[in-house]
């Protein structure tokens, strides 16, 4: 077993490079933490927002509202282009009605 004497200089030198690597460790350490605090705030905010969407009652339709146009909203919401007029109806089979088929 080698024993190494080290001077007080040597091991205030050595002292001091740990105390900056803590130091920027900290440092990281507090900027990975603040995305976090700020991802649960915002998080916090929509499950607020969501939860007085909720409370409310959608009464576009109830008010006389074109039911088609309420569908043709919420499939654009979704992504849908709604470019062309096949885009809008299709035949459908299997429905409750005399010949069975509807749109």
């Amino acid at each position: 077993m080698r024993i190494t004497r080290q001077t007080a200089d040597e091991l205030r030198a050595v002292a001091a490079t740990m105390r900056e690597k803590d130091e920027r460790l900290t440092e990281l350490l507090a900027g990975k933490m603040a995305p976090e605090a700020e991802l649960a705030h915002l998080r916090e905010e929509v499950a607020q927002a969501k939860k007085a969407a909720a409370a409310q009652a959608d009464t576009r339709l109830q008010r006389g509202g074109d039911p088609d146009f309420f569908i043709d909203l919420l499939l654009k919401e979704a992504g849908w282009q709604l470019a062309d007029a096949r885009d809008r109806e299709f035949e459908v089979a299997g429905m409750p009605n005399g010949d069975g088929r509807g749109s």
